[in-house]
C-alpha cells in the first residue's frame, strides 16, 4: 500500500490544485482509500429530529431554538482513482458538479485543507511566533510573502495556544513542531 499511497498523494495534490482554482475543497473519506469528495458532500445529522425551522414545533413536541448551520449539503463532487496492472492510474468515478454551496466568491483558502506549509516555513512561523512582537495578523503576512504559502491568522493564533498550552504544562518548547496544525 506504501508503494500505491506516494502515487496517490501526488494524484490527490493535483487533484487539490484543479479544487483550490474552482474555489472548493477536497477531503479524503477514509485514510487507505483513493476517493476524493467535496469538502461540502454529506448529510445533516439531525439526530433529535427537530423542525428544520427556528421556532416552531415538530411531532416529537421539540423545538429548534437556534439556526444549525453546516458546511455539509449533500455535494455530489466526487473521483475515484484505481491502480491498473501496467501502473497506470485510471479515474473510475467522477462526478463533476457541485450542488448546495457557494462557489463564486469563496476564497478557497479558507478551507484549511488548501493551507499547507514547507518545513521552512513552519520554522519561520514557529520562530515569529515565540520571539517577535509580530500580531498574529501580522505573522501570516510575512510568512505568506517570503515562503509563498497562504496561512490565516487563525493558523498562527492556533500555533500560539499549542505553545502557550506547552508553556503551562512545563515543558520546554523549543522542540514544539507544529505539525499539529499543518500537513
Amino acid at each position: 500500500m506504501t508503494r500505491y499511497s506516494s502515487l496517490f498523494t501526488q494524484l490527490e495534490s493535483n487533484v487539490n490544485v484543479l479544487a483550490i482554482g474552482r474555489r472548493f475543497a477536497i477531503a479524503k473519506p477514509e485514510e487507505n482509500t483513493f476517493l476524493l469528495i467535496c469538502k461540502c458532500s454529506g448529510k445533516v445529522r439531525n439526530t433529535r429530529n427537530l423542525p428544520a425551522v427556528v421556532g416552531t414545533r415538530g411531532d416529537n413536541d421539540m423545538t429548534r431554538h437556534q439556526e444549525a448551520p453546516s458546511i455539509l449539503s449533500h455535494c455530489p463532487w466526487r473521483v475515484r482513482f484505481k491502480k491498473q496492472l501496467d501502473d497506470q492510474w485510471v479515474i473510475t468515478d467522477l462526478i463533476d458538479e457541485h450542488h448546495g454551496h457557494q462557489l463564486v466568491g469563496i476564497n478557497p483558502y479558507a478551507y484549511a485543507e488548501n493551507r499547507s506549509l514547507n518545513e521552512e516555513a513552519k520554522k519561520a512561523m514557529l520562530a515569529l511566533v515565540k520571539g517577535s512582537s509580530a500580531t498574529h495578523t501580522q505573522i501570516p503576512d510575512m510568512v505568506n510573502v517570503t515562503y509563498g504559502t497562504h496561512i490565516l491568522a487563525r493558523d498562527v493564533a492556533s500555533c500560539a495556544r499549542y505553545i502557550e498550552t506547552l508553556r503551562k504544562d512545563g515543558m520546554v518548547y523549543r522542540h514544539v513542531s507544529v505539525d499539529n496544525y499543518f500537513r
